[in-house]
C-alpha cells in the first residue's frame, strides 16, 4: 500500500506541476500506537512555479492537489516542504 500511495501522490503532483522534483516519505512508522487510519506523509516539492508565490500559497496548492486523499482519510497527516529552486 505504501508504494501505491507514493505513486498516486507523485502522479497527482507531477500532473499539476510537470516540471517539479518530488520526494515523498511515509513517516507513519513514527506513530506506532497512534491508529489514525491514514498515512503520515512528507512531500518535498521543488518547482520553478513556486518562485513568485508565498509559502502559504505554495502549501495551499499542494493541499488542493491532494484534497481527495486528505478528505477520504488516505492521508492523515501531511508535512509539506516547497522550494522555488
Amino acid at each position: 500500500m505504501e508504494q501505491k500511495l507514493s505513486n498516486i501522490i507523485n502522479t497527482k503532483i507531477k500532473t499539476a506541476l510537470p516540471n517539479a522534483t518530488v520526494k515523498i516519505e511515509n513517516f507513519s512508522s513514527e506513530h506506532i500506537g497512534h491508529d489514525a487510519g491514514g498515512a503520515h506523509i512528507l512531500v518535498d516539492i521543488k518547482d520553478d512555479s513556486f518562485k513568485d508565490i508565498s509559502i502559504i500559497k505554495q502549501h495551499q496548492l499542494v493541499y488542493k492537489i491532494l484534497d481527495n486523499e486528505l478528505k477520504n482519510g488516505t492521508i492523515h497527516a501531511l508535512r509539506i516542504k516547497t522550494n522555488g529552486r
